[in-house]
């Protein structure tokens, strides 16, 4: 008498094992071998509890992954899309393996990095960075480029800047340009209580991709107000800004703010030698003085601070010494100071640690992505 269990894991193992005895060879109209069936029950072969887990999870982890890649996509949120695959991919490729304690082993090492080196920063900062500016009539601001990620620089300057309204960080503060190095600035600039905006520079827009940078700090171009001034933050960290750049700068400048103050990466005019440096530098200085800009920060090369028909010119240069400059606004016009910070030995290992992490475990995912290969082909 044939008994139906009752349990669902018996009742998927017998009728998979009945389907499969009488599946073989349609011409001998027989059942397979014995290793055969054992071969395609290989999965059973875990604890019942532990092999039914396998198999839903399993079944269910394809369609998780598709709504989570169709839920980022839909926000043109690429990044986190790219970062789900990933860990998708590897936990679907873990969910394979036979040794559950080296699986265990795995996800545990995993789940460390994720947790210790991954602190996943607020979307659009910068925006609600801006939203914490107040709006004094008196006030001081602060600007620093070239950080290259040295985080003493970083949190140095925002001791230095501890009463300025806010500070603008002006592109390349990160080396390694990992997730980690970005989560790493994001952390600690919450530490401070003054409001700290991230510029874009040719350090966080590798090979032209400013992918993490938006999907961490928003547009990396922006303007905002406060008080009698318009602050333009520009995104000319390939040498040059584009058309659509150019086109909304031109009408943001239309504004009737007291002071405007411009922003950028890479500076556009070098004094020394009278010549412009960017392929967009004379177009730049020709609307800066159409548009009556008082103020133009950039950093990159040598500190210079000049003033040409009536717009005031401040580059931070980087050598042995990081430069930041002080702006005060008040009644009486713009006070313009610059100061410098020593580098020192960057000891910052943090990142190198969780590249050689991701290199880890990156070995550990083609070795059994290899295995399992391996093993399918011998069949």
């Amino acid at each position: 008498m044939h008994v139906v269990p009752s349990d669902p894991f018996l009742k998927r193992k017998a009728s998979t094992e009945k389907k499969l005895a009488w599946s073989g060879n349609s011409n001998l109209g027989g059942p397979t071998n014995t290793l055969s069936v054992k071969c395609a029950c290989r999965k059973l072969f875990f604890p019942q509890g532990f092999s039914e887990t396998l198999f839903r999870c399993q079944r269910q982890c394809h369609s998780v992954s598709k709504r989570l890649e169709h839920f980022f996509l839909e926000r043109k949120d690429f990044f986190s899309s790219f970062i789900t695959f990933k860990f998708v991919s590897l936990f679907r490729i873990l969910l394979k393996m036979e040794n559950k304690w080296m699986m265990v082993l795995v996800v545990a090492i995993l789940v460390s990095i994720i947790v210790i080196g991954y602190i996943p920063p607020a979307n659009n900062w910068n925006n609600h960075q801006i939203s914490d500016i107040k709006n004094d009539s008196n006030y001081c601001f602060s600007v620093i480029g070239n950080i290259n990620g040295d985080i003493y620089i970083f949190n140095h300057f925002l001791n230095l800047s501890g009463d300025s309204s806010f500070v603008v960080i002006d592109g390349n503060f990160i080396d390694e340009g990992i997730i980690e190095e970005y989560s790493q600035f994001v952390h600690n600039a919450r530490r401070y209580d003054v409001p700290t905006i991230f510029g874009i520079g040719s350090s966080e827009s590798p090979y032209g991709s400013d992918l993490m940078f938006k999907s961490i700090f928003g547009n990396p171009y922006f303007s905002f107000n406060t008080s009698n001034s318009l602050f333009i933050i520009l995104d000319n960290s390939l040498g040059s800004i584009d058309i659509d750049q150019y086109n909304w700068l031109n009408k943001s400048l239309s504004d009737n703010a007291k002071n405007k103050v411009i922003i950028m990466n890479n500076p556009i005019i070098n004094p020394s030698e009278s010549k412009y440096e960017t392929p967009d530098g004379k177009l730049l200085d020709y609307l800066f003085r159409e548009k009556n800009v008082t103020l133009v920060i950039s950093s990159n090369e040598k500190d210079f601070v000049f003033e040409k028909e009536g717009i005031k010119y401040v580059n931070l240069g980087n050598d042995n010494n990081v430069t930041y400059t002080r702006v005060c606004v008040s009644g009486n016009g713009i006070d313009v100071s610059l100061g410098h910070i020593p580098r020192q030995v960057d000891l910052n290992l943090i990142p190198t640690f969780f590249i050689v992490c991701k290199a880890t475990l990156l070995a550990i995912l083609i070795y059994f992505s290899v295995d399992i290969l391996r093993k399918e082909f011998s069949r």
